[in-house]
């Protein structure tokens, strides 16, 4: 299971990212592409990203998107990360990306994402950095990320605070 960050291709640079974000993507075979906001603008990036996985990468890609959007709260997004697992990767087996097109909600979206999948927070990113991070779900371990993104074990942080 994976989530990034894709911005709408409106210009040449974010048609360049969307390639390099794909091309990063594909060694991990994710199925479906799932889209949380049914916002035209991320509809216009996931539908980018896919057809840019199909043309470069011969990479079919299924576009789905949640039954109800979540919000970016804890709770929301605790929510939408169980019902994904549960619904589509544990009963359908499938392998899922979920794919933000709004840098500070992919942010969000991220940091539970990592609390709730690997216990760890993620630290700041330039925002010339993708975005984008996978997990393996059968140990619950990074599978890899984006190169600039760093994650901090909340453990660690915790002893430090006792101490």
């Amino acid at each position: 299971m994976g989530l990034c960050w894709c911005p709408p291709a409106s210009s040449s640079d974010s048609k360049e990212r969307i390639a390099r974000l794909a091309s990063a993507l594909r060694r991990f075979n994710f199925e479906v592409l799932i889209v949380p906001s049914q916002r035209p603008e991320a509809i216009s990036a996931a539908t980018s990203l896919v057809d840019v996985a199909a043309k470069e990468l011969q990479w079919e890609l299924e576009l789905s998107t949640l039954p109800c959007q979540a919000g970016l709260d804890e709770k929301s997004l605790q929510d939408a990360y169980h019902s994904v697992y549960t619904d589509r990767c544990v009963a359908a087996e499938q392998s899922c990306l979920l794919l933000l097109s709004n840098r500070e909600e992919a942010w969000s979206w991220l940091s539970t994402f990592t609390n709730w999948f690997l216990g760890k927070e993620p630290l700041e990113l330039s925002d010339e950095e993708q975005i984008w991070l996978a997990v393996e779900l059968n140990g619950f371990t990074l599978a890899g990320s984006s190169p600039g993104l760093k994650l901090r074990s909340k453990t660690s942080e915790m002893r430090a605070a006792v101490t």
